[in-house]
């Protein structure tokens, strides 16, 4: 009878409830900045990065938290544009802030993204030096002097709208595709996984004046000349 009695007990007693997770915050920000800017520095926390030319200089931030807003700052000081964020308390937080900032075109970009994609769009100042610790990294139709792209897990995907002088392009896990103007480059294209290098439509010159270095660590190597 006993037995019994613990059966009924275990089978009616109420089923513990499942904890109701908060649903988190957005907030979209534009700024407008006044001042000539020559240079962009971007630390970016946790979210996505893009860069693009634009008439005057504005910044949009898309912010994302649950507990704990992101920490944003943003200056100006001679010429150079300086814009940091900070998620506090990840990963419970679930925090990020994308960034997308246009301005002048030739002006020099500097990007770090510890967490997320990070895109550059028709850029022609003297350097282009982007990274992200996870995400991938795609420029489009840029033409700077000296560019270099490179992230620890992800994609790269480049196009050269006018050859670069030395441009370097690293991933430690994944695919690099790159598009440049057709002719003869200075290549230097290493995939240690053993996966194939493809080339269409540019040759291999040590002598030419413009470098091209692609390197994966687990990847195929496309460059092709248009």
């Amino acid at each position: 009878m006993a037995a019994a009695v613990a059966v009924l007990l275990a089978v009616s007693a109420p089923a513990r409830a499942a904890p109701i997770l908060p649903s988190g915050h957005d907030e979209k920000t534009t700024s407008l900045v006044n001042g000539q800017v020559r240079k962009l520095v971007v630390d970016d926390d946790a979210g996505g990065v893009t860069v693009k030319p634009g008439s005057g200089t504005s910044v949009e931030r898309n912010e994302h938290w649950v507990y704990a807003r992101p920490r944003v700052s943003m200056s100006l000081s001679h010429g150079v544009l300086s814009i940091t964020t900070r998620c506090p308390n990840l990963p419970l937080n679930d925090c990020s802030v994308d960034v997308t900032t246009a301005l002048d075109p030739h002006a020099t970009i500097e990007v770090k993204a510890r967490k997320g994609n990070v895109g550059v769009g028709a850029m022609g100042g003297p350097s282009i030096a982007v990274s992200t610790g996870n995400g991938n990294v795609q420029l489009s139709g840029v033409a700077s002097r000296t560019v270099s792209a490179t992230t620890s897990r992800g994609n790269v995907q480049a196009e050269f709208g006018a050859p670069a002088g030395d441009a370097s392009l690293t991933t430690s896990n994944g695919n690099i595709a790159v598009l440049v103007p057709r002719g003869a480059y200075a290549l230097n294209l290493r995939s240690r996984s053993g996966e194939r290098v493809y080339l269409n439509g540019v040759t291999n010159d040590p002598h030419s004046p413009h470098r091209l270095t692609a390197a994966t660590s687990n990847g195929s190597i496309t460059v092709t000349g248009r």
